[in-house]
This record gives structure tokens, C-alpha cells and sequence, in this order.
């Protein structure tokens, strides 16, 4: 990662006298959430010579959701201990117990980007490219409980009234979810791969269409691939 960082600093001392920006839709897929949306793309680049461009990016990865998990109450009728304990099923990231689910509901990751761009021409009017850059990134999260439904004890374990007891749930003592609130921001920085093609009609204008990926890795963060196929429109001077 230095040697990657002194690279582009190295070239930031040479002269360039052309560069273009441009911005589009990111269409995002993910297999890492239960539901990904789309989001957005802006770029800005400098041309170091005819194969090598520095590029600066915003991307916007769009939401990222994750399904409430599935209660699964446990069977104490048969003689199998193991199937006494409630469960969780269908869950995302988070921490689950015998009596709830604390995690994550929705995800929203934007970065800013810094790296290269290897370009070859096809042709006079359309190239190829390879892109590498480093990604800093934050996410904010959305997050929620789900508890399991609880026999009202005191804290000497007797079965009491519901106004007795000491045991309920943060919303009562059936299955119940909590409102989603505010969770913690996450941030790191990654790698951020891309290649594509770039047409260019016309001196001044390109369509540029490009397969990204990265994956997301944070402390206490669900490590998330992120793929997208960028579709953008850029100027160039």
C-alpha cells in the first residue's frame, strides 16, 4: 500500500494539461446482503500520457438491507435436548442468543478514491482499461432487536404477574421487534478494482462502462463484497 500511495504521489509532480470528469449510475449487486440498490458514481481524472491516468473518485455504493431473521420457538416436547433452545434463522450481522437478535438492518457505504487507470487502444475512437485505486469508505447502519417471548419471573426466578416481574424484553414479554434506530458508523480503507471500455465519439465526450468490485472489511463490520457495473458519461478537456 506505500509503494501504491508513493506511485501516485510521484506521478501528481509531473505536468498534465488534459483530464475529464464525468458521473453516472452505479448498478450495484452484493451477495454478501439479503437486498442491494443501486447508487452513484462521480470521477475526475488527469492524463499522466497516452496509457496512464490519474483518477479521483466518489462512489456511492447505494443501501444495502438485510430481512428480519425468522423466530423459531424451541420444542421441548421430545427427548432431544438440542431442540429445547429458540432460535434464529434467516439472520444478517449480528448477535444473536437463545432470547434475541441484535443486529443490523440497513447499510449505507460511500467513499472517496484515489489510484490509477491503465488504458489500450482498441481503435481511434474506443479503449480498453484496467483501474486500480484505494477506497476509503464509511458506512452508516441502521440496526434493530428481535425477542423471543419470555414467561414473566422475578429475579428469584418465580413465574409472577407481568407487572412483577424483572425479566421483560426492551418491548414486553412477547415476540416482539424493536423500532430501527441509529447504529454505529464504520469506516477503513480498500482496495477498489475496475476495468472496462471507454468510447469517445467526439474529442471532448466518452461513454465510459466498467465493471468495479471491492469488499468492504471493517472491526465488528460484515466483510461485503460490493460488485458494480458502472455506466457513466464524461467530459473531457
Amino acid at each position: 500500500m506505500r509503494l501504491f500511495l508513493f506511485s501516485i504521489f510521484t506521478l501528481l509532480s509531473f505536468n498534465t494539461y488534459a483530464g475529464y470528469f464525468g458521473g453516472g449510475i452505479s448498478h450495484t449487486k452484493s451477495e454478501s446482503f439479503h437486498t442491494q440498490h443501486n447508487g452513484i458514481r462521480v470521477d475526475f481524472g488527469a492524463n499522466v500520457n497516452s496509457f496512464l491516468d490519474l483518477e479521483w473518485s466518489y462512489v456511492d455504493f447505494g443501501k444495502s438491507f438485510y430481512d428480519d431473521p425468522t423466530f423459531v420457538a424451541g420444542d421441548t416436547t421430545n427427548a432431544d435436548p438440542d431442540d429445547d433452545d429458540n432460535d434464529f434463522t434467516g439472520t444478517g450481522f449480528g448477535n444473536e442468543s437463545n432470547s434475541s437478535f441484535i443486529g443490523l438492518k440497513k447499510i449505507h457505504t460511500q467513499g472517496l478514491a484515489g489510484g490509477l487507470k491503465f488504458k489500450k487502444a482498441v481503435n481511434n475512437w474506443l479503449q480498453a482499461y484496467a483501474r486500480v485505486s484505494l477506497l476509503a469508505w464509511e458506512a452508516q447502519t441502521t440496526q434493530f432487536g428481535l425477542y423471543a417471548p419470555v414467561t414473566p419471573e422475578d429475579d428469584a426466578g418465580n413465574v409472577v404477574s407481568e407487572a412483577e416481574a424483572t425479566n421483560a424484553s426492551p418491548c414486553g414479554f412477547d415476540l416482539c421487534r424493536t423500532e430501527d434506530e441509529k447504529g454505529e458508523p464504520h469506516w477503513a480503507v480498500d482496495f477498489w478494482y475496475g476495468y472496462g471500455l471507454i468510447a469517445k465519439p467526439f474529442n471532448w465526450l466518452a461513454f465510459r462502462l466498467e465493471y468495479s468490485f471491492t469488499t468492504l472489511d471493517a472491526v465488528d463490520f460484515p466483510r461485503g463484497k460490493m460488485e458494480g457495473l458502472n455506466s457513466t458519461l464524461e467530459i473531457h478537456f
